[in-house]
C-alpha cells in the first residue's frame, strides 16, 4: 500500500490596506505629480502627518475625501 502526501494549500493573507502613504504614492494613486501632493498640502486639500525626518505621510482617509470632493482644480501651475 503506498501513502500519499497530503499537501496544504499555501494561505495566502488578503493585502492590508494601507493607512498613508508617502507624497510620491499619494501621487501615483491621484494621477498626479508629486510637487502637485505638496501644493494640495500646503492648500489644505490634503491632510498629512510629518515625520521626525522631514517627509510627510499624507492619510488614505484624505486622499479618498479629496477624490471624492470631485475637485480637479488640484494645482495651478
Amino acid at each position: 500500500m503506498t501513502k500519499t502526501r497530503m499537501t496544504k494549500a499555501p494561505i495566502i493573507a488578503p493585502p492590508i490596506e494601507r493607512l498613508s502613504y508617502k507624497a510620491s504614492e499619494a501621487a501615483a494613486a491621484l494621477g498626479i505629480s508629486r510637487q502637485a501632493v505638496y501644493q494640495l498640502v500646503r492648500n489644505g486639500r490634503l491632510q498629512y502627518t510629518r515625520l521626525a525626518g522631514g517627509s510627510i505621510l499624507i492619510s488614505r482617509a484624505s486622499i479618498d475625501a479629496y477624490l471624492a470632493s470631485g475637485t480637479s482644480e488640484a494645482v495651478a501651475g
